[in-house]
């Protein structure tokens, strides 16, 4: 389990450093201008930004899947390994699905599996959210728990966005801004978990 909070640790810390390069700080610098080229620096910085931020993303990910594996190998929970399989496996189906939907969407216009792509990642970050909300409570770590409670209300706002509608853009970018001190939160959070957890006694938190 101290392994297990370990990489989650890692992982939301990386997420949270991914948030801010490819997502806020392009994104709020860019506002005022409507192009790169009006850009009164060289865009590439921006483009190095954005895939420093996937490399982040990337990262989190990966240590995410390490994170709940281990978790599940401990026992505590079988919700635990089935957020395992789902932080594996969702963001692979929301990346198919998203290659097939630009495809349907180019020969019929449509964008149904398109759209089912960022939908399955959504679905997937609540579980997770739920997940990391649980362990707060299991160790009793209130940093954790309110920084997975502001997690899954930042997804929640995401969801809207996914139509696309301009109406609906400004949820997307309050989810954005909301994700940052939630997954800071969480990062702190696990570490203080990963400490209370004492050595050669993990078995306890499972009472």
């Amino acid at each position: 389990m101290i392994e297990g909070l370990g990489w989650l640790r890692e992982a939301a810390f990386l997420a949270f450093l991914a948030v801010i390069l490819s997502y806020l700080l392009p994104s709020v610098f860019l506002s005022p201008y409507r192009s790169l080229e009006q850009l009164p620096r060289p865009p590439f910085i921006d483009i190095v930004m954005i895939i420093i931020g996937l490399i982040l993303a990337i990262a989190s990910w990966i240590f995410e899947i390490l994170g709940w594996s281990s978790m599940c190998r401990a026992g505590m929970r079988k919700f635990y390994c089935f957020t395992k399989y789902m932080v594996l496996l969702g963001p692979i189906m929301g990346f198919l699905f998203a290659i097939v939907g630009v495809f349907q969407t180019a020969l019929t216009g449509k964008i149904s599996f398109f759209l089912l792509g960022p939908l399955v990642i959504v679905a997937v970050a609540v579980i997770a959210g739920v997940a990391s909300l649980d362990v707060g409570l299991l160790t009793n770590t209130r940093i954790l728990t309110v920084g997975a409670l502001l997690y899954l209300i930042s997804v929640v706002l995401q969801a809207p966005a996914l139509l696309q509608s301009p109406e609906f853009m400004s949820f997307g970018l309050a989810a954005g801004i909301l994700s940052i001190p939630a997954l800071l939160l969480m990062a702190i959070g696990f570490h203080l978990a990963r400490r209370a957890v004492p050595h050669g006694r993990e078995e306890a938190v499972t009472a």
